[in-house]
């Protein structure tokens, strides 16, 4: 049944006063439940320390995040819309800055609001321009005017740009990703599981919906906008599954994957056909439950050697047999293997790049072989090789939470195959 939000996105809506429900925002709204039981499960120690340390509110900072993306999600009005969508950012620079490990946590929060304020503001000023023209900031009025937009040819180039620029920066998309990195690194394990299980889907979101809204039609300088957008996220995608080949922090290797898959993922949404929608919201779906299993377990790993470092975290199936189990299949389930959710995203991504153009699918299948590239290296890396002399001196148990958070996501990843038929229209 889940299956069928990928193949209908946006178009059965129930509309009431200030909410809208469609296949879409119930799958988004499912994800984020998922991810928050998986988030609350995973991270008791971060609510544990606080308690010590006197820090309480990590569990306040998860729910408001979580309770901006649900209004966020069923909202039918633009303002209330963009309230949400960057209300989420307040807490979630509160649990970096409050609870992260390194001092280096104020500039990532300070990285944050810069790039998403920054991208937001062309956004906002878009919005309550087209609130003016049409007398209405609700969705299916929007769309109803959209006809005597086209006709005015009031939607220019830099319309189009204002109503994406916003979204790639959350989702995050090459070029203005950098704060994403410096963000995971220096969050909880708490706020690194919200952050790339909810809030990056929060761009792919508003993306899908300003695609419906208006079908980003600006002219010949708009199609030459929404053309630079899907080649740096193609290209960007293969350069940032190259970077996690070269990453020696296990955080920034799961964010910088994280960057390549969004990346395919906004060139399904741009392609502006139903395969690269059902591909797009497969891909969301899949992606946030399975980055924060990935997060959760190089926590497991810094718990065991007190480091985040490859080099320090070798030797793995020697040590932990059960651990290199999950650690194995959640990278290769993210990496796309075939029967899983994520492979069935990616299929149907290159097909809705195929529809754009043959000679794009070469760097979408080279962004897949890196991702692939990535995951045996992470896997490798970390479970074979000697055993540092550091971790037989510090090393400990591993806690079971880990493994038990792991068995209930993957098993929501390893039988996206027993929905293949719903995905073919």
């Amino acid at each position: 049944m889940v299956a069928e939000f990928f193949i209908r996105p946006l178009y059965s809506m129930q509309i009431s006063s200030l909410f809208m429900v469609d296949g879409l925002s119930v799958l988004m709204v499912a994800m984020s439940f998922l991810v928050g039981m998986l988030t609350l499960y995973c991270s008791r120690k971060d609510f544990s320390l606080s308690k010590v340390l006197g820090k309480k509110g990590v569990e306040m900072g998860v729910a408001l995040v979580m309770g901006f993306s649900l209004f966020m999600f069923f909202s039918s009005s633009w303002m209330v819309f963009f309230v949400c969508f960057e209300g989420s950012l307040i807490p979630m620079v509160w649990m970096i800055i409050s609870w992260g490990y390194q001092p280096e946590r104020m500039q990532a929060g300070l990285f944050m609001i810069v790039y998403t304020v920054c991208g937001s503001m062309p956004l906002l000023v878009v919005l309550l321009w087209l609130t003016g023209i049409s007398s209405t900031d609700k969705f299916l009025s929007a769309k109803m005017c959209y006809s005597f937009w086209k006709e005015s040819n009031v939607v220019s180039v830099w319309v189009v740009f204002g109503l994406v620029s916003g979204f790639v920066v959350k989702l995050p998309m090459y070029l203005v990703h950098g704060w994403l990195p410096k963000a995971h690194v220096e969050a909880p394990l708490a706020g690194s599981m919200i952050l790339a299980g909810v809030l990056l889907k929060l761009g792919g979101f508003g993306l899908y919906r300003v695609v419906w809204l208006m079908n980003l039609k600006g002219g010949f300088s708009g199609f030459l906008l929404i053309l630079f957008l899907l080649v740096v996220g193609l290209i960007g995608g293969c350069l940032c599954n190259l970077f996690c080949l070269c990453q020696s922090d296990l955080k920034a290797m799961v964010a910088y994957s994280s960057v390549g898959h969004m990346g395919l993922c906004l060139c399904g949404i741009l392609s502006g056909v139903g395969v690269g929608f059902a591909g797009a919201g497969c891909m969301m779906f899949s992606h946030g439950l399975c980055s924060p299993i990935l997060f959760s377990l190089a926590a497991a790993l810094s718990d065991w050697s007190e480091s985040r470092s490859i080099m320090l975290n070798k030797g793995l199936n020697s040590v932990f047999p059960a651990l290199t189990f999950f650690w194995a299949l959640s990278w290769f389930v993210n990496m796309g293997v075939p029967l899983s959710l994520n492979f069935m995203a990616e299929w149907m991504l290159i097909s809705s790049i195929n529809f754009i153009s043959g000679w794009m699918v070469p760097f979408a299948w080279l962004s897949c072989f890196l991702s692939g590239a990535a995951a045996f290296y992470a896997y490798g890396t970390v479970c074979h090789g000697i055993v540092s002399l550091y971790n037989r001196t510090i090393g400990l148990g591993v806690c079971s939470r880990y493994f038990g958070g792991s068995s209930f996501g993957m098993s929501f990843l390893l039988i996206g195959s027993l929905g293949f038929d719903f995905f073919i229209f």
